[in-house]
C-alpha cells in the first residue's frame, strides 16, 4: 500500500504525463469553435493564470505540487 505522499507524487506525475501527451501528440481539430468561445476561453485562462500567480506568492514555503500538505508548513488563511 502506498503512503499518502507516494500516492500524491504518483498522481502529480500522472497528471503531467497526460498533459504532455495532450500537447505533444499531433492531431487535427475535431470541431470548429466560434470566435466568441475562443475569447471566453482566453479570458478564463488569463484569470486562472492570475489566480495561480497569487497562490504562488501567497503560499510561499508551504507551496507544493503534492496534494498532501507539507507537515511543517503553517496553515495559510
Amino acid at each position: 500500500m502506498l503512503s499518502d505522499r507516494a500516492r500524491g507524487r504518483f498522481l502529480v506525475t500522472a497528471q503531467f504525463v497526460l498533459i504532455f501527451l495532450i500537447v505533444a501528440v499531433p492531431g487535427r481539430r475535431l470541431w470548429a469553435s466560434p470566435g466568441w468561445l475562443t475569447l471566453v476561453a482566453a479570458i478564463l485562462f488569463g484569470g486562472g493564470a492570475l489566480l495561480l500567480a497569487f497562490a504562488f506568492a501567497h503560499l510561499g514555503p508551504a507551496l507544493t505540487a503534492n496534494p498532501v500538505p507539507k507537515s511543517n508548513a503553517p496553515l495559510q488563511v
